[in-house]
């Protein structure tokens, strides 16, 4: 497995020293043992893709409060209870849409932290924001809630992910210290949803750039092996890869080279048999001091295939 360092690392509270895992482990789609409820996660079969997820060096688990009707973040709980919470990373996410009034933030919060069987989050989002969510996370102050939860260290890493507008998205980040944006990006259109200008945004802001992808996304050759079950059952819809595109060292117009193809004609005729499908969602790190040597840019697939959004990401 290869690692990337985050560099805003908080103070040595954990086993990684801000080391993240190339690929993370999402749970938004586990196997399930009634196709038509999405409650009824069959724990066996998803308990062995979180084995052989962390057996193999994964130390980066992404859930969130509504994936799986609620029952995602009590099956990661339940799945990671086994291993050390000092050996892995944990995200989740809180649902703005959810809030009715301000102590909705530590009640959702206080809830996850027990359906997650741990004491503090290594990365939590502001889930899914847009414009017409965000105000929801204004009128109940969620961000000031959020930021005294991090500042007790409940929270190591404070972010959002986001999937609105380029001009919101230079507001939101206004709007407080940021450790970190989970960024939707399509590798086939760098103009699709204003991408270019929402990368270009985050990188004037100074944040350090990586790439979160499903390995359904990289060309096949670079898949690596899995257990039947693990085939069977879809681990390449519940994982995500990370790779680095770019530090505050790389120009943007190194990450766009790589990024995108000259044209669709070209894009077609390079992927071949190793054609990359999907979306990609990025995750931006705020650097938390310049002390930290930056790592280089990570290899990226030269093409992909355009699909629908996931704004529920």
């Amino acid at each position: 497995m290869e690692y990337r360092v985050c560099r805003n690392t908080p103070a040595p509270y954990n086993d990684l020293n801000g080391k993240i895992s190339l690929l993370g482990l999402g749970t938004m789609r586990l196997p399930l043992r009634d196709a038509a409820d999405q409650t009824s996660i069959d724990e066996e079969k998803a308990q062995e893709i979180f084995d052989y997820a962390y057996a193999h060096g994964v130390n980066y688990f992404d859930t969130a409060y509504p994936y799986h009707g609620g029952m995602s973040e009590k099956f990661c709980g339940k799945a990671l209870a086994k291993y050390p919470r000092a050996s892995y990373h944990l995200a989740s996410k809180l649902p703005g849409w959810l809030l009715k009034c301000d102590e909705d933030v530590p009640r959702i919060f206080n809830e996850q932290l027990a359906n997650c069987r741990t004491d503090y989050f290594d990365f939590y989002l502001a889930h899914s924001v847009h414009e017409s969510s965000w105000s929801n996370y204004v009128k109940y102050h969620a961000y000031d809630q959020l930021n005294e939860l991090r500042k007790a260290g409940k929270i190591k890493r404070l972010g959002f992910s986001f999937h609105g507008s380029a001009e919101q998205l230079s507001e939101i980040l206004a709007a407080g210290d940021w450790d970190f944006v989970q960024l939707q990006l399509n590798y086939f259109d760098w103009d699709y949803q204003q991408s270019r200008k929402k990368y270009e945004l985050c990188a004037a802001a100074g944040l350090q750039n990586c790439c979160t992808a499903s390995p359904e996304m990289l060309p096949r050759a670079a898949a690596p092996a899995m257990p039947n079950t693990a085939r069977s059952t879809g681990l390449s819809l519940n994982n995500r890869v990370v790779m680095p595109l770019q530090d505050s060292t790389c120009g943007v117009s190194n990450v766009r080279r790589q990024m995108r193809p000259t044209s669709r004609a070209s894009a077609a005729s390079s992927c071949g048999p190793n054609r990359v499908r999907g979306r990609v969602t990025a995750a931006w790190v705020r650097p938390r001091s310049s002390s930290v040597t930056a790592h280089s840019c990570g290899g990226v697939p030269s093409c992909a295939k355009k699909s629908a959004t996931r704004p529920d990401l």
